[in-house]
């Protein structure tokens, strides 16, 4: 399966939502999953 974890963003919450992100796509790789990692602020 292929998933695409958006993160990060323009808000005050942005270094919360990297950290969230990067954890999920992680756990998802482990679990043999490809995913891409989406900084939706570039």
């Amino acid at each position: 399966m292929n998933i695409a974890v958006l993160m990060g963003g323009t808000s005050e919450e942005r270094e919360v939502s990297l950290a969230s992100g990067i954890a999920v796509v992680r756990a998802l790789r482990e679990s043999g999953h490809a995913v891409s990692a989406v900084d939706t602020a570039r």
